[in-house]
C-alpha cells in the first residue's frame, strides 16, 4: 500500500526544522510546519508575528507592582517555553520599557532585575518609569542614571510622599546629586524630588532631542552656551532653587514652546536686565504661581505672546499698600492675546475688572480670594459678570468657579449673575455650562436649584 503523501512531507520537515536562539529571527516561514502534532501550533508561529504579540502583551498604561513581576510580558511570556524565550531575548524592544511601582509594599525596588532590562534592550532607546520610590532606593538611582543616562528616551522618577518630606525632611549635602548631563536621545524627563539629597542637576545644552520637561522639588537648570531647544512643554515646581531669570531663558530659548507653567520661582539678587521683550509666537498656556510679587512683576512684563489662550497667575500676597502689581492685564493688552481661559488668584478688584474687560472670548474663568480685606470690593466684580443689556461682560463664558470669596452678603448679586446667563435674552445663544461656589459662604438658593434642575452643572461647597 502506497504511503500517505502528508507521511513523507511529515518526515521531511521534522528532519529540517532546527531551531536555533542565534538565527530565530530569521527563521524563513518555509522551515516551519504548523502540523507538526508534537506540540501546540503556537509553539511554531513566525517570530515576527510572536514579537507583535508579546509588544502588545506588555502592560503600557499602568505600572507594574513587585507583586506582579513574573505575572506581566515581557516576564511571563519568556517563561513559557525555550522557543518563546530564545525569541524575546532576541528582540531588544522588548526589554526597552521598565515601569515599576512600589505603592503598597514600602520595600526597596527589585534593582537585580532594572540592569538586566537594559542590559537585554542593548542599544535600543530605553524607556524607564520609577514611582514611590523610598529614600534608601537614592544610592542605586544614581549609579543606574549616571551609566545609562544615555540611552534613555523616556525618563519618570518619583520619590514616595515627595511632598511630606520636601518640607519636614532636614537638607543633607553629604551626598552627591544625580546628574542629568548625557542625555543626548532624551524626550521626555518628569523628575519628583525630595529635599532629602542634593538637588538634581540638568545640563539643557546636552538634551537637544527634549522636548517635555516636568520638575517638581529640588533641582538645578544648566544652560551654559545654549542657544536654542526644542522643548514644547515645561513644568517647574520648586520653592528655592529657580529663579526668574531661569524662566526668562527658557521662555527665550524655546521657540517651539506651547505651555509654560512655573511655581516658587524668586529673584535671586540682581537680575539680568538684558531680557528687555520676549516675543513669543507660539506660546498657548502660561501659568505662573506661588511667587513674591516682585518675581512676577519681572518676568510678565517682558512677556509679549500674541497666542496665548490660557492664563493662571497667582502669588504669595496681594500687592503691596493696596496696590496690584501683578499686571496681568498689561500683558493681555500689549500682546493683544484672545485669551480663553483666565485663572488669577490673589488679584485686586481693578485687575480682576481690567482682565475680563480685555478678554471677550473668554470661555473658562476661575477667581481666587479676591482681594484680601477689600471689603465689598468683589461685589463689584460678581456685578460685571452679570448678563445685562449694554456693554456685557465675557458674555461668551461656558464656567465659572469662586473660590475662598466671601459671598455670604450679595447672595441676591450671584443668583443674578447665574441666572442672567443662565436664562439669557430672547435672540441670544445660552453659553453657562457649570458654575463653582467653593468655601464662598453660600447657600442655595431656590432660582439656581431650577437652573440645576433644567442641566446647568452647579456645584456649592462649604
Amino acid at each position: 500500500m502506497e504511503k500517505h503523501p502528508y507521511t513523507k512531507e511529515r518526515q521531511v520537515v521534522q528532519s529540517e526544522e532546527v531551531l536555533s536562539s542565534k538565527s530565530i529571527s530569521t527563521i524563513p516561514s518555509s522551515k516551519i510546519d504548523l502540523r507538526f502534532s508534537g506540540s501546540s501550533p503556537i509553539q511554531f508561529l513566525i517570530p515576527d508575528i510572536l514579537i507583535q504579540i508579546f509588544m502588545m502583551a506588555i502592560p503600557r498604561d499602568i505600572e507594574w507592582s513587585q507583586a506582579e513581576w513574573n505575572r506581566i510580558a515581557p516576564n511571563n511570556v519568556a517563561a513559557v517555553s525555550r522557543y518563546w524565550r530564545n525569541v524575546a531575548l532576541s528582540h531588544a524592544i522588548l526589554w526597552a520599557t521598565f515601569n515599576l511601582t512600589d505603592k503598597w509594599a514600602h520595600k526597596s525596588f527589585l534593582w537585580n532585575q532594572l540592569p538586566l532590562f537594559m542590559r537585554r534592550s542593548g542599544q535600543t532607546p530605553f524607556n524607564l518609569t520609577l514611582t514611590h520610590l523610598n529614600l534608601q532606593d537614592y544610592t542605586q538611582l544614581t549609579s543606574i542614571i549616571h551609566d545609562h543616562q544615555h540611552l534613555c528616551k523616556h525618563i519618570k522618577i518619583e520619590f514616595q510622599n515627595a511632598l511630606y518630606e520636601y518640607y519636614l525632611t532636614p537638607r543633607r549635602h553629604d551626598k552627591e546629586g544625580i546628574k542629568l548631563t548625557d542625555i543626548p536621545i532624551l524626550e521626555t524627563l518628569h523628575l519628583r524630588w525630595t529635599r532629602f539629597e542634593a538637588p538634581a542637576e540638568v545640563l539643557l545644552s546636552n538634551a537637544t532631542s527634549l522636548t517635555v520637561l516636568d520638575l517638581y522639588g529640588s533641582f538645578i537648570l544648566r544652560f551654559d552656551d545654549l542657544t536654542v531647544l526644542n522643548l514644547t512643554d515645561i513644568t517647574l515646581q520648586s520653592f528655592e532653587v529657580t529663579t526668574t531669570n531661569d524662566c526668562l531663558q527658557l521662555l527665550q530659548i524655546c521657540p517651539a514652546l506651547e505651555n509654560f507653567s512655573a511655581e516658587g520661582c524668586y529673584i535671586k539678587g540682581i537680575e539680568d536686565s538684558s531680557y528687555e521683550v520676549i516675543y513669543h509666537p507660539n506660546l498657548i498656556s502660561l501659568s505662573l504661581r506661588f511667587m513674591e510679587v516682585s518675581a512676577l512683576q519681572y518676568i510678565l512684563q517682558r512677556l509679549h505672546l500674541i497666542s496665548l489662550k490660557q492664563l493662571t497667575i497667582g502669588s504669595k500676597d496681594s500687592g503691596v499698600d493696596g496696590v496690584d502689581v501683578h499686571r496681568a492685564s498689561a500683558l493681555i493688552s500689549r500682546s493683544h492675546c484672545l485669551l480663553e481661559s483666565l485663572d488669577l488668584r490673589q488679584s485686586k478688584k481693578d485687575e480682576i475688572v481690567r482682565c475680563l474687560k480685555l478678554s471677550p472670548n473668554l470661555k473658562h474663568l476661575a477667581l481666587y480670594d479676591g482681594g484680601r480685606g477689600e471689603g465689598d470690593a468683589m461685589r463689584d466684580v460678581i456685578i460685571q459678570l452679570a448678563l445685562k443689556g449694554g456693554d456685557q461682560v465675557c458674555p461668551e463664558l461656558k464656567s465659572i468657579k469662586l473660590c475662598f470669596i466671601n459671598l455670604s452678603q450679595w447672595p441676591e448679586d450671584v443668583v443674578s449673575m447665574v441666572y442672567s446667563r443662565w436664562h439669557v435674552e430672547e435672540g441670544a445663544v445660552r453659553n453657562l455650562e457649570s458654575v463653582i461656589l467653593r468655601f464662598c459662604g453660600f447657600t442655595a438658593s431656590k432660582d439656581l436649584d431650577d437652573c440645576r434642575n433644567e442641566g446647568l452643572k452647579l456645584k456649592i461647597i462649604d
